[in-house]
């Protein structure tokens, strides 16, 4: 028996003794695999840099120097732009890169590859790929979606906004990274946020909503005021918070009208608007719900009232009971 248990001592000691030795092996492994890169790096740098110029094409490559010249070209296409762009993208036409990702975003297994592909198309900037990272956004895996929103707004794909702003919706990616996309093309996403504005899902109107009150102007108050008529809450507030930046005179009766909604986030909303939009003609509702309504909207009230007319609100403060109004009267002569 205790013939035995040294014997399995001693075997595990030197199993212990070979797996320390093929991990010290493969740490030398990677650590020159590592110098081996940067010295490869470090000499095609001159070479990259002088293709991104202009100056020349780059020379014939081995396929790992290939690898290391796409690794650099990628970086580089998160940040350029113009002749320079146009260039990286040819490159990676030209080397077959483009149709290689396109067919691992497509078929391949691993959910990890499928990601890297979606990412990397959007790096690279072809703009050939959209339709396919559209296509992505249904994907079983909630990182190729969000690889795949994330590559629409580096590409700026206008075909992109409905899929984005329903996928956000769905809960199938996330609604900050969907917004942050369909931000990236800017005011040519308008006439997709306009179309989306009768969409049957509530949240997709809400988040086209929300996305047009950063992207649009006074020009699109009229079309986002109706949403304050929406049968959904949410739709609603979220009108109200984007008139807020987008309202002009005409929206001050349909605000007015909406600190009186049935749910406490529109009227909180209505009111915060009102405050931005700067209307005396709005400080007597404010001042009312800044008093009674609920805290939220108290609150919001209170804080629009005061940046209307703070000499007034002072002195309505001082005969009212007020706890809000009275705080942001405070806060205001502090500042």
């Amino acid at each position: 028996m205790i013939r035995a248990f040294a014997f399995g001592v001693i075997a595990l000691g030197g199993l212990n003794s070979i797996l320390l030795g093929i991990l010290a092996w493969r740490r030398i492994r990677v650590a020159g695999a590592a110098r081996r890169r940067a010295r490869l790096e470090e000499r095609l740098r001159p070479v990259t840099l002088a293709f991104l110029d202009g100056d020349g094409e780059l020379p014939p490559l081995t396929r790992r120097e290939q690898e290391i010249v796409a690794d650099a070209l990628g970086e580089y296409a998160r940040k350029l732009r113009g002749p320079a762009r146009g260039r990286i993208v040819a490159y990676f036409e030209s080397q077959g890169t483009v149709d290689r990702e396109l067919a691992a975003l497509a078929t391949a297994r691993p959910a990890w590859r499928r990601a890297a592909a979606a990412h990397r198309l959007g790096d690279i900037g072809s703009a050939r790929v959209g339709d396919e990272l559209v296509g992505a956004l249904a994907d079983d895996d909630r990182d190729v979606r969000t690889a795949a929103a994330r590559s629409l707004g580096k590409l700026r794909h206008v075909g992109g906004v409905e899929p984005l702003l329903a996928a956000a919706a769905a809960s199938a990616v996330p609604t900050a990274v969907a917004s942050w996309a369909t931000l990236q093309m800017g005011a040519d996403a308008r006439p997709a946020l306009l179309r989306m504005l009768a969409a049957d899902e509530p949240a997709e109107r809400a988040g086209a909503i929300s996305v047009l009150a950063l992207v649009g102007d006074a020009a699109d108050g009229r079309a986002v005021s109706a949403g304050l008529g929406d049968a959904s809450a949410s739709v609603r507030a979220a009108a109200a918070h984007a008139l807020a930046r987008l309202g002009a005179e005409r929206d001050l009766e349909a605000l007015l009208l909406a600190l009186d909604d049935p749910s406490p986030d529109v009227r909180a909303a209505a009111a915060t608007a009102l405050g931005r939009l700067r209307d005396s003609r709005a400080l007597v509702g404010l001042v009312a719900h800044a008093i009674e309504d609920a805290f939220d909207v108290a609150q919001a009230a209170a804080r629009a009232a005061v940046a209307l007319d703070a000499a007034a609100c002072a002195r309505i403060e001082a005969t009212s009971d007020g706890p809000h109004l009275a705080e942001a009267v405070d806060l205001a002569q502090l500042a």
